[in-house]
Parts: C-alpha cells; sequence; structure tokens
C-alpha cells in the first residue's frame, strides 16, 4: 500500500470518533495503519479502530504512538519502526507481523508480543535500543524494551540488544518470559555490543535461540551487561557464546533456579563473569576462562573446562559439580568458604565427576558467618572431590603444608588423597591453628623499641653527612 491509499481491511474498520464506514473484503498482503500523534491502532479479527494518516514504505511510529495487532495476520513489506518517544508496539491473541527488520529504536519505547499463536517475525534483523536517527526527542535518551510472555514468540535472523546513538544509553532490555514463549534468532544475539548496561531475562519456561551469543563488546565502555536465565524449563540455546569481549569488564551470565544454558562452545574473558545458582551450564566443547575472569556458584556444568580465572564453588556455602575434565591453569585461583562443618551447606565444595581434576595456581580459604570463632582444631573440611582422579598440586598450598586463610584468622593443615583406594582423590583442611595474637603489652614495647631503632638510625646518617 502507498501513501494516500486507501486502507483495506477484512470487516469494519473505524476512521473517525463518530463514523462507521464498512471497507471492501479482500486478501491483505501489505495493509498498512499509522494513526495520528497519540492516536491508538487497534486490529482485532472483525474491526479496525483507528485515527488514520498516510503513511511510508517503513513504518516511523510517531511520538506517545501505540500500535495494536490482535488477532489477525500483517504483512509489511518494508522495515517495521516502533519509535520514537514512548512508542509501543502489541501483539497478541493470535496476531502476526511479518516484516523485513523490525527496530524498537526510540527513547522509552516498548514492544510486548503475547499470548499463543502471537508471532512477530523479522526476516533479516532485530534491534531493541535507540538509533542515531530515530529518537524522535531533543532531550536525554533512554533504553528500549521488548517482551515475549505467555507462547508469544519472536523469529528474526540477528538481534542487537544495544544503542546506536552518539549519547550515552543504557538500559535496552529484552524479557522472555512463560511456557511458550520463544525468542528464535538464526543468527546473533549481541547484548551490549556498543553500551553498558542492557540486559536479557528468560524467565518462567522461557527459551532463546542463536547460533552466535556474545555479552558485552570489544572496548571498555561496553560493560556491565546481563543475561538472566531463570526458573525451571526456561533455556537459553545457542552455538558459540562470549562473555566479555576486548576491555569490557562486569559483564555476566546468571543462570539459576533450574534454568539452564546450553552451547556449542563458551569463553568467559578477564574481568566478566559467570554465576550459578541452582542452574545448569552445559557446554558440548569446551569451556575456556580467562585470567580475571569469575566462574562461581552452585548448580552443575556438564563441560571440559579449562580455567585461568577464578572457580568459586558454591553460593556460600554451596555446591558445584563439573561433570567432565576440569583443568586449572597457573594463574586459576580455587576458592572456598567455610562458614560449618557440613560439606555443601555448611562449607563450600566441589565435586568433578566423569573426568580428571588437574590442580595448579592458588587455593584460598576464608571464614564467612563469624565460623572463625567456633571452627575447632578437630574438624576436618573435604572441600573438592574428583571420581576420575586428581593430579598436580596449588603453588601456595602443596600437600602437608599449612595455609593461611584470607582474614589471617589462622592456618589449615592441607592433605592431598590422590586415587585413594580407586575411588578419585580428595583435598582436606585440617588441624585448624588460629594464629598468635600478640599481648597488648608486647605491642606497646615492640612499638617503642621500633622507635627508638629509628631515631638511632636518623642521629647515625646525620653524623655521617656531617663528616662527610
Amino acid at each position: 500500500m502507498r501513501t494516500g491509499d486507501p486502507l483495506q481491511v477484512v470487516g469494519v474498520a473505524r476512521t473517525g470518533r463518530d463514523n462507521l464506514k464498512a471497507f471492501s473484503l479482500r486478501e491483505l498482503d501489505h495493509p498498512t495503519i499509522h494513526p495520528r500523534h497519540g492516536g491508538v491502532v487497534l486490529l482485532v479479527a472483525a474491526m479496525v479502530v483507528a485515527w488514520l494518516t498516510p503513511v511510508v514504505h517503513a513504518q516511523f511510529t510517531a511520538n506517545y504512538q501505540t500500535n495494536v495487532i490482535s488477532g489477525v495476520n500483517v504483512n509489511w513489506n518494508g522495515d517495521y519502526w516502533v519509535g520514537n518517544l514512548s512508542c509501543a508496539l502489541h501483539v497478541d491473541d493470535g496476531g502476526e507481523l511479518s516484516d523485513n527488520s523490525g527496530y524498537v529504536a526510540g527513547s522509552n519505547s516498548s514492544a510486548v508480543v503475547t499470548g499463543s499463536g502471537s508471532v512477530w517475525s523479522n526476516g533479516v534483523n532485530l534491534v531493541v535500543g535507540p538509533m542515531l536517527f530515530q529518537t524522535g526527542c531533543s532531550g536525554s535518551v533512554v533504553g528500549d524494551s521488548l517482551v515475549i510472555s505467555n507462547g508469544g514468540a519472536v523469529v528474526d535472523g540477528s538481534a542487537d540488544v544495544d544503542a546506536f546513538v552518539s549519547v550515552y544509553v543504557t538500559g535496552n532490555n529484552v524479557v522472555v518470559t512463560g511456557a511458550g514463549s520463544v525468542w528464535s534468532n538464526q543468527a546473533t544475539v549481541s547484548v551490549g555490543d556498543y553500551t553498558p548496561g542492557n540486559s536479557v531475562v528468560v524467565s518462567d519456561g522461557g527459551q532463546v535461540f542463536a547460533n552466535w551469543t556474545s555479552v558485552g563488546g570489544p572496548v571498555y565502555y561496553t560493560g556491565n551487561n546481563s543475561v538472566v536465565v531463570t526458573g525451571p524449563g526456561s533455556a537459553w540455546m545457542t552455538g558459540i557464546a562470549m562473555i566479555g569481549e576486548g576491555s569490557s569488564s562486569g559483564n555476566t551470565l546468571v543462570i539459576s533456579n533450574g534454568g539452564m544454558v546450553a552451547a556449542s562452545s563458551m569463553t568467559i574473558q578477564g574481568s566478566n563473569s559467570v554465576t550459578l545458582s541452582g542452574g545448569t551450564l552445559v557446554v558440548s566443547n569446551n569451556l575456556f576462562t580467562y585470567a580475571g575472569s569469575l566462574l562461581q556458584g552452585s548448580g552443575t556444568i556438564r563441560a571440559n573446562t579449562d580455567l585461568a580465572g577464578v572457580l568459586s564453588p558454591g553460593n556460600s556455602p554451596g555446591a558445584l559439580t563439573n561433570f567432565g575434565n576440569l583443568t586449572l591453569r597457573r594463574t586459576a585461583v580455587l576458592q572456598f568458604e567455610l562458614g560449618g562443618t557440613s560439606q555443601g551447606t555448611g562449607y563450600d565444595f566441589l565435586f568433578v565427576t566423569n573426568g580428571v581434576l588437574t590442580l595448579n595456581g592458588l587455593l584460598e580459604v576464608g571464614f564467612i558467618n563469624g565460623f572463625a570463632t567456633n571452627v575447632l582444631q578437630s574438624d576436618i573440611f573435604t572441600v573438592l572431590a574428583a571420581s576420575g582422579g586428581m593430579t598436580g598440586g596449588f603453588a601456595d598450598a602443596l600437600n602437608g603444608e599449612r595455609l593461611m586463610t584470607e582474614g589471617g584468622e589462622g592456618s589449615f593443615l592441607v592433605n592431598y588423597n590422590q586415587n585413594c583406594n580407586n575411588i578419585g582423590g580428595y583435598l582436606t583442611l585440617s588441624d585448624y591453628m588460629a594464629a598468635e595474637v600478640p599481648e597488648p603489652g608486647t605491642v606497646c614495647l615492640c612499638v617503642v623499641g621500633l622507635g627508638c631503632l629509628g631515631l638511632a638510625r636518623r642521629r647515625q646518617g646525620h653524623r655521617i653527612g656531617v663528616d662527610t
């Protein structure tokens, strides 16, 4: 439909506040509906309610406008834009919108696709976030949003949750929630390639599919982006996954409460993190973590894990299980926190099964919940075990050596039990000894002594200076 063409709908249309007009019944390939400023478009199976103005081939939604597609199919032969300022698109009740590329690209604009059979299909790309030439306002620009709920679906070639403007914009977000709700991407999903603070939340059975997923861009100011997958049945399935890229930092992936992320391969780059809290991470090939990165939490990892960053089992306390080989590199740090005497509930525990655990790097142990005052010398903590065997050792805690706690409260004896009785290996901390605290009088004498020594050295240096 071109500018000035008559509206073609199936059913009845209301073109003003008082006038009702019947339109011819014809098959619609490219219906075009566009309300005036502040208007609302509502498409339903039997009726179209609208205040009409001419449109162009690409749909540039006016400020404060809401377009609703409900119970009908709309094939848009071009790009569909939801912008400029505080605009909205609603696809519900089995409605379908098909276009070339979709853009929720204004300022504080939104799209909602909800209900079983409701679909927004983008042949090429989907962008959620302001565009340089499509903000439609002279003031500050804020983030845009997409919600897929209650069995709704969005399909596209690739997707960006980001901003493409010359100003500093954060807070673009996508929510996929509810059983049957799907966001399907044939290529890449990028969360924060150009700007920080963008997010995607998958919850309550929602699912996301992608060939490639990146969280955070290649430069330092594209950090603090997040993906959260939470709740039974919630899943993010992708090919390659990158958490952080280049010099960006603070990007996170959180998998919780029965959620699952599955990838063909995954890298966690420096100063970025993956956290499990009752979730599952499945990586069919290798999971790589870079120096300075953080892998932490309680749950299950199914991967051959090659770790050069920090591994911190437990949401302190808690237990983390790795199905597959776990290799700690020279820069790796393995952290445990002790808050009681029960494994996995009182203190952190790491279990490696169906693979070999290779130790390297540093071992760090700390207290939580005030346990430093309650721990006994007779307490024994088995903090890690490997059913397939254990090799190597920590640079700061060799077998039979003592390891000081991170807070300096005391030290433990470290014991390696490698391939013990053909049941694998494990590591224990035992024989706790509290650090000696000097008596107050001793501290005072030491301070006075050091002061006198310093004064004597100053006088000696002065005499040497005069002689020369």
